[in-house]
């Protein structure tokens, strides 16, 4: 029963983490698009503080649409953590 719930709660904090690569003003991803290309993302930026309200309001009526890619990419991140955290694990019980 344990292992369910952290294994839920490792599921949707992975889901949680390819969300917040998207590459929004808000968001972490968006970080990564102004080290990238610093004067285009001048520009979005610009652009966002007008839109930024609409673009997150049409990405929650388009997430039926982008969720099976979310959910897809956050089962490879969890499946790979899990195998991950297993070799650690069985790592510290050899020693």
């Amino acid at each position: 029963m344990v292992m369910n719930f952290w294994s839920l709660f490792a599921a949707i904090n992975c889901g949680l983490a390819v969300f917040n690569m998207v590459p929004l003003p808000p968001l972490d991803g968006w970080r990564l698009v102004k080290l990238v290309a610093p004067r285009w993302a001048g520009m979005v930026q610009q652009m966002s503080y007008q839109y930024g309200i609409v673009v997150f309001v049409l990405l929650f009526f388009v997430a039926r649409f982008i969720a099976p890619f979310i959910f897809q990419v956050s089962s490879w991140l969890y499946e790979y953590l899990h195998a991950f955290v297993l070799l650690i694990f069985s790592l510290f019980l050899v020693l």
